[in-house]
């Protein structure tokens, strides 16, 4: 009976040591490639970005040979603008109803 709980006792810490061993390498994994999707998730925004800015100034460009360089400019920019008030606009309504959800009130929508 006692041979069995130390056995069961040694098995029990061998288990508990590979677990913990497992997890380990498991997290330096996770970690590895952690740091790989956000170096190149960054350096994939920042080519968004650029290609955004080119978009933007051949809109600019193509425009104004229609209209003039300032109307076109114009142009681009306010629909620029009313694209960041449509995003911001749901970006707040999502974050009221976050908010509220979260609020001390008690109130859950």
């Amino acid at each position: 009976m006692l041979s069995d709980l130390e056995a069961a006792w040694t098995d029990g810490k061998t288990y508990v040591a590979a677990e913990l061993a497992f997890q380990k390498t498991r997290a330096r994994f996770a970690t590895a490639k952690l740091k790989t999707v956000v170096v190149f998730g960054a350096a994939a925004l920042f080519v968004v970005v650029l290609a955004l800015i080119g978009l933007t100034v051949g809109s600019i460009l193509s425009l104004a040979t229609l209209i003039g360089p300032l109307a076109a400019t114009l142009v681009v920019v306010a629909l620029l603008l009313l694209v960041a008030f449509i995003l911001a606009r749901r970006a707040s309504a999502s974050w009221a109803a976050v908010s509220k959800a979260f609020g001390s009130d008690g109130d859950q929508a």
